[in-house]
């Protein structure tokens, strides 16, 4: 299944997405770059710009401030979370050795029948 592919200027909420384009001049598209924002980058939006503010973006362990006309020239798609069949008590359960397997083992000796 294809994900929209979005301007950035429209996202207005904290998450994470991936680059797909730059879009305008090339002046632009190398400003884009030399931030490390390339094709194929995951970053988080930490603040959402709006009404005149900046957005303020963290890619790897950097924090970016973009201007609206330069959001509007970077082409995006949303990041589809993995979600785990259980919840981290459970992980942290099963790690451990308490879980489903250690309760329907039944422990056999190891002593032969004498002979």
């Amino acid at each position: 299944m294809r994900q929209r592919i979005i301007s950035l200027n429209t996202i207005n909420s904290k998450e994470k997405l991936i680059v797909v384009s730059h879009t305008g001049e090339e002046e632009v598209s190398r400003r884009l770059s030399d931030m490390g924002l390339v094709d194929g980058v995951e970053f988080e939006v930490m603040i959402p710009g709006g009404a005149g503010s900046p957005y303020l973006i963290k890619v790897d362990n950097t924090r970016i401030a973009i201007e609206n006309d330069l959001a509007k020239k970077l082409n995006v798609i949303p990041v589809k979370e993995h979600v785990h069949g259980f919840s981290r008590k459970h992980r942290y359960r099963f790690r451990k050795g308490g879980g489903l397997l250690r309760r329907n083992l039944k422990v056999q000796s190891l002593e032969g029948s004498d002979e």
